[in-house]
């Protein structure tokens, strides 16, 4: 289980994600993207939508869902 700590060390990277988005830095989206742990559910969502290579290619961080749907949950069919 994360401490209070961790989840607001998650939550801080995600605001710096949006406002980075928002202010349409490229640089540092691509750098924060890398870093924030998207619920699996989501990154779930970016696969059957977008399908796995634009989630490797994007580097999102697949912690979360690694450990929901196992090992190579991006090669799996839905």
């Amino acid at each position: 289980m994360e401490t209070n700590d961790e989840i607001q060390a998650e939550v801080d990277t995600a605001l710096e994600f949006a406002r980075a988005m928002r202010r349409k830095d490229k640089e540092e989206t691509e750098r924060l993207r890398r870093l924030v742990k998207f619920e699996a559910e989501s990154l779930m969502l970016m696969k059957q939508k977008f399908g796995a290579e634009h989630v490797r290619s994007r580097g999102y961080n697949t912690e979360k869902a690694d450990k929901k749907y196992g090992p190579g949950w991006l090669d799996r069919e839905n």
